[in-house]
């Protein structure tokens, strides 16, 4: 008899290892070769994390830390990995023994007519445990849990994507607004010559000595630079409202933090690292890669759904 249950219950646990289903492989990385890694615009150190800092511009540097903390679209996405990370400890929790236990305590008082009318306590406590485990003959449930796994390995690999596109955005915008502000300023200085040089030249036509055709060009220049101003202006206000918004704030938050200042340059080579891994370290291609897993493991769950 125990050498019959020891069998069933060795056949189980064979068994139970066992999962129906193809099992994820990824394809080794093929070689990449780099248009133009050779320019010595490149280097071969590693790229580094936080590489808005390679530019030593603080106020940069503060804007993508305040946008990588507040930003909207990143709190969605650390909610994600939360959520993915709740179902895969569910998957897990499902492949191991579930106990349940209960316990009651009743207390009544009752009274008996016998022997002068006396009163009686009574108590009763119950206690139960309940143990089940269900075998994952076709594994279904190793599946679900490796598909759970794939799920939270892309979320994060999805919030690491959201990091660098909120960084870049940052970045792009920041750039854009210094490059706007320069022109602001070359503008409002050429406007500044402009009008000297049209007084100049009306002066010059009013004493007879210029023509009405240098007259009217020098105004026709000073109108065109006078025309160009408003335009930066609104397009300076947008690149602040832009950033504002990428770090969750109002939009006249920043003004102090966005006054006018030199455009912040990249003097050091750009670091690449290894090139053959230079694709697989964009977190977009990993989030299509842990989601073909994923893909691949449901496979297997609803193979072994098929199964009794």
């Amino acid at each position: 008899m125990v050498r019959n249950f020891l069998s069933v219950a060795l056949a189980a646990l064979v068994l139970s290892g066992c999962a129906v289903g193809p099992d994820y492989r990824p394809d080794p990385p093929a070689a990449v070769t780099l248009q133009g890694a050779q320019d010595p615009a490149y280097s071969a150190e590693s790229p580094v994390g936080n590489w808005w800092s390679q530019f030593d511009d603080p106020v940069l540097e503060q804007l993508v830390r305040d946008a990588l903390f507040a930003n909207h679209d990143l709190r969605i996405a650390v909610s994600r990995v939360k959520q993915a990370r709740a179902v895969f400890v569910e998957r897990r929790l499902d492949q191991a023994p579930h106990i349940t236990a209960q316990s009651s305590f009743d207390r009544r008082e009752q009274q008996q007519v016998v022997a002068g009318n006396q009163r009686f306590l009574t108590e009763q406590t119950t206690l139960g445990l309940d143990a089940a485990w269900e075998l994952d003959l076709f594994g279904r449930q190793r599946r679900a849990s490796e598909a759970a796994r794939a799920d939270l390995d892309a979320e994060q690999a999805n919030l690491q994507d959201v990091q660098v596109t909120v960084a870049a955005e940052v970045a792009r915008n920041y750039f854009q607004l210094r490059g706007t502000q320069k022109q602001l300023e070359v503008s409002k200085r050429t406007l500044a010559n402009l009008h000297d040089t049209q007084k100049l030249t009306q002066t010059r036509w009013d004493l007879g000595a210029g023509s009405e055709l240098d007259v009217q060009s020098s105004l026709a220049r000073l109108k065109a630079i006078e025309a160009d101003i408003p335009l930066l202006e609104t397009a300076e206000a947008q690149y602040r409202h832009r950033l504002a918004v990428l770090l969750g704030q109002q939009p006249d938050a920043l003004d102090a933090t966005l006054v006018a200042r030199t455009m912040p340059a990249f003097a050091r080579p750009l670091p690449l690292g290894d090139t053959a891994g230079l694709l697989r370290q964009r977190p977009d291609v990993r989030v299509a890669e842990r989601r073909l897993a994923a893909a691949t493991a449901q496979v297997g769950v609803a193979t072994a759904d098929l199964f009794p």
